[in-house]
């Protein structure tokens, strides 16, 4: 299903409708079906001077507005390269543990291979879990 954001004042509209944001992550997203109940007008690309409300595609969406606060959109940022910060860390314990696993300086269950055990933490840590 292709989600849309809605935008006023070259702002992005909250979930639930509660307040607005130049951030479109923290944007609500809506399916087009709401939009043509409520009249509103899709639009095709980012149109940062246009003040009335019209939707757009998600993927057709600035990161940020011309209208946010440089402040709030480099905390943003801030914030999404620490996460991406750890995953890369956790990423890089899993695959060391992976290599102690096959290396056979670490075991992991006896009852398994070392690259069925090695393969195991693997996904483990690319499904989001901590090496």
């Amino acid at each position: 299903m292709t989600l849309y954001v809605l935008l006023k004042r070259d702002l992005f509209e909250n979930p639930k409708h509660q307040g607005y944001t130049g951030i479109k992550d923290l944007a609500g997203t809506f399916p087009l079906e709401d939009f043509e109940r409520w009249g509103i007008q899709i639009k095709e690309k980012y149109e940062p001077y246009d003040r009335e409300h019209y939707a757009l595609r998600v993927e057709l969406a600035p990161e940020f507005t011309n209208a946010c606060f440089h402040d709030l959109a480099q905390e943003h940022l801030e914030k999404k390269c620490a996460a991406k910060d750890a995953e890369i860390v956790a990423l890089r314990e899993a695959m060391q543990e992976a290599c102690d696993l096959l290396a056979e300086r670490k075991y992991g269950s006896p009852a398994r291979s070392p690259g069925h055990n090695a393969r195991v933490a693997l996904e483990w840590a690319l499904k989001g879990g901590a090496a």
